[in-house]
């Protein structure tokens, strides 16, 4: 009789953390200013972002679905602030939280 030996090789992506850039609503608003960031460049597509203002965590942002390009995804948060707080020229951060790490980006009114 003879035995017939099989292995299974699982090949998976290695992990790759996300890059972050800040996007700054162009033109005036009204009593709102809407900002954004968007995280490239990683994998796998699991991501959460978090965005903090004067120390505290704000909960009003909006994360959309992320993007597959070239084995790499891309993901945007965008977050509406008030006026007078975007006026103080005081940074609002942008964290995008990944298996491969957290990258931060400062949004400020320049």
């Amino acid at each position: 009789m003879e035995t017939i030996a099989r292995t299974l090789v699982t090949v998976t992506g290695a992990v790759q953390a996300p890059t972050v850039f800040p996007l700054v609503q162009c033109g005036s608003g009204t009593g709102e200013v809407t900002i954004g960031c968007m995280a490239t460049g990683f994998t796998p597509a699991s991501l959460t972002f978090k965005w903090e203002f004067g120390g505290s965590e704000l909960a009003n942002a909006v994360q959309y679905p992320t993007a597959k390009k070239d084995n790499r995804y891309t993901g945007v948060s965008q977050i509406r602030v008030r006026r007078q707080d975007w006026d103080t020229r005081k940074p609002f951060t942008c964290s995008a939280v990944h298996a491969g790490g957290t990258a931060k980006a400062e949004v400020l009114k320049q």
